[in-house]
């Protein structure tokens, strides 16, 4: 069975997965069941806060933060949960961890909880599938900017200038292959209009859509919300 690595930065987390009392780690496990789906996991663990006051929103945040990552691993050993998080409590009793000591009961804790949150959760399964739906391409925006400025036409002797032209450089900040990127392309103004023509065909193709979408009991995920 492949090792599971656990970063130092998740100890604190799966320490306060391990110490949940019972009526905690219930109320966590039907605020999963509850929340409204997102494909944004910062909405997702607000969603998730609000069904489990009893919780600390920080709490559920860092704990929700690892789960993720945990999908993310699973997927890429091509693990079962139950292979997963066997693999996971044993890593965890094998922590050396100076801060964050772990007992040999609490392996069997984890890997039990672990089993739980993944079964079943409709909402945070969803969340999860509609999160790997999206991010199952070569390359992955992340976010744009465009830089413009004014450049000199010289004349041909190179000591006066005759005209000013504007140029435009779009920057895509993308992630490919776990590794963050840029691309830049330069652009005139007049493919500036062509881009926001092609911006604004896709934006009412998606309104299309969303009424077609509503027509049918499938829910929408939409990322403004």
């Amino acid at each position: 069975m492949p090792t599971v690595n656990i970063p130092k930065s998740a100890h604190s987390a799966l320490q306060k997965l391990i110490h949940f009392s019972e009526p905690e780690f219930k109320a966590l496990l039907d605020a999963l069941a509850r929340a409204t789906p997102s494909l944004d996991r910062d909405k997702f663990w607000s969603h998730v806060a609000k069904y489990a006051p009893q919780i600390e929103p920080t709490v559920i945040k860092s704990l929700l933060d690892e789960v993720f990552q945990m999908d993310a691993a699973m997927s890429r050993m091509g693990m079962d949960i139950n292979e997963f998080a066997e693999s996971l409590a044993e890593a965890v009793k094998l922590s050396k961890s100076e801060k964050f000591r772990f007992k040999e009961k609490d392996g069997k804790i984890l890997k039990a909880r672990l089993v739980k949150i993944f079964g079943g959760r409709k909402g945070f399964n969803i969340t999860m599938k509609a999160a790997g739906v999206i991010a199952d391409q070569d390359r992955i925006f992340i976010h744009g900017r465009v830089l413009t400025d004014a450049r000199p036409v010289f004349n041909e002797a190179g000591d006066s200038v005759d005209a000013l032209v504007i140029v435009h450089t779009l920057r895509i900040h993308y992630e490919q292959d776990s590794d963050h990127k840029d691309f830049y392309v330069a652009l005139d103004t007049s493919d500036i209009q062509v881009l926001r023509d092609v911006l604004d065909r896709a934006d009412a193709k998606a309104q299309c859509l969303r009424k077609l979408v509503n027509t049918t009991p499938v829910p929408y995920l939409d990322p403004e919300e």
